[in-house]
């Protein structure tokens, strides 16, 4: 039913539009950026809080600090950032990260999810059943639930974020723009069958599968990945580089969030935020302040100058859950008063999930304590010198 907005006090008439002077324009909204919403104008920022008592609060976490198990010995494994509370319920995502630096001396394939890889550092190949698919910096990886595949880095510096969620990734409705908006489905990459080969021969070869967080160990006596000779079908992996995505701007428009959608699943929208042109001086340009209470928002920052934060380095990642207000930081906040912000040059993943997620002890050990309150205490950086 349509439902048209009641109107008290100080506000404008477009919303993000000729915000009024002194006020902060603050987005209550349902159903992350698509949803019903009122906006509120308040006089001083919505997230300046000077002290948080329980649980509940925005996490920064510095993923270059944490030493996975991975890093250092090859039969190790990703580490567990955070994930929903029921890792194998119906509805659930988990995220992890993998820095390895050798190639991985087993197959894998997990059923707890689909996994989509971004690869932050890095290059290697991913030896599957369907062929060999090559990965670089910026490189999206979806592998779907129960394939077999192996990491091969070819380089010492691999750091990725993986996103495993229950139901499969797909590319999201684009309405009217059309099938090729963002980005050509003719871009998207797959396997080189004809170059399919493993580096696992002779001798056992072992095949771990994941069913429930839990590791079990298949041995084998031939390869299973050159088992394969031949495939029919649309299940298989794929590969999406950010470079290859071309966000949609508006000059009289703040576009939203989620206009970047770049996969979904039941569980989690994955947003691309990728350089692009502002508004003009009449359109609010930074992220507005929201109070999103249908969606967690995790966002892994890969390359560029982050024009809504400071302190905050390409490798970190930040967690808003349902519940908190959040939005750009102060110094960002004055820049933008002032006119300086005139486009982005950041690229960034943006995952909004479902469920609420919470840090698993590994993801703790990368968190930057002063994030929470960096709002009302401003993290110093050089990030915001350019724009």
């Amino acid at each position: 039913m349509q439902r048209f907005p009641l109107k008290n006090g100080v506000y404008p008439n477009q919303a993000h539009v000729r915000i009024p002077e002194g006020t902060y324009e603050m987005e209550y909204g349902r159903e992350g950026f698509f949803g019903e919403a009122t906006h509120l104008y308040t006089k001083e920022m919505p997230s300046a809080w000077k002290r948080i008592e329980g649980p509940l609060r925005p996490i920064a976490m510095d993923c270059r600090t944490i030493e996975t198990s991975d890093l250092a010995d090859p039969n190790g494994t990703p580490a567990l950032l955070m994930q929903s509370m029921a890792a194998c319920a119906r509805r659930s995502l988990s995220i992890y990260l993998t820095r390895r630096r050798e190639p991985m001396p087993f197959l894998y394939r997990t059923v707890d999810g689909d996994e989509l890889y971004f690869f932050h550092r890095g290059v290697g190949v991913i030896e599957t059943e369907f062929g060999i698919l090559p990965y670089r910096p910026g490189d999206y990886v979806i592998i779907p639930k129960g394939c077999i595949y192996r990491l091969v880095p070819e380089s010492k510096d691999t750091l990725a974020i993986i996103s495993e969620s229950r139901t499969a990734f797909g590319i999201p409705d684009r309405g009217i723009l059309g099938s090729h908006a963002l980005f050509d489905p003719g871009v998207i990459q797959y396997p080189d069958f004809d170059q399919k080969r493993s580096g696992l021969n002779g001798g056992d070869v072992e095949l771990q599968v994941k069913r429930a967080g839990i590791r079990s160990k298949l041995i084998f006596d031939y390869n299973p990945i050159e088992n394969v000779v031949g495939y029919k079908g649309t299940v298989l992996p794929s590969k999406l580089n950010v470079r290859d995505f071309r966000p949609i701007s508006s000059m009289r428009y703040h576009v939203p969030p989620t206009a970047a959608a770049t996969f979904a699943s039941s569980e989690v929208y994955v947003v691309t935020f990728a350089p692009r042109f502002l508004g003009d001086d009449e359109v609010l340009r930074l992220p507005y302040y929201h109070r999103n209470v249908d969606y967690d928002e995790v966002i892994f920052y890969h390359e560029g100058v982050f024009f809504s934060r400071g302190g905050i380095e390409p490798g970190m990642l930040t967690l808003h859950p349902m519940g908190i207000d959040h939005g750009p930081q102060p110094q960002a906040w004055e820049r933008d008063r002032q006119g300086l912000t005139k486009q982005t040059n950041e690229y960034a993943v943006a995952l909004d999930a479902v469920e609420p997620l919470f840090v698993a002890p590994d993801g703790a050990k990368g968190i930057i304590e002063a994030y929470s309150t960096s709002w009302y205490y401003p993290i110093e950086t050089p990030q915001l010198a350019q724009v």
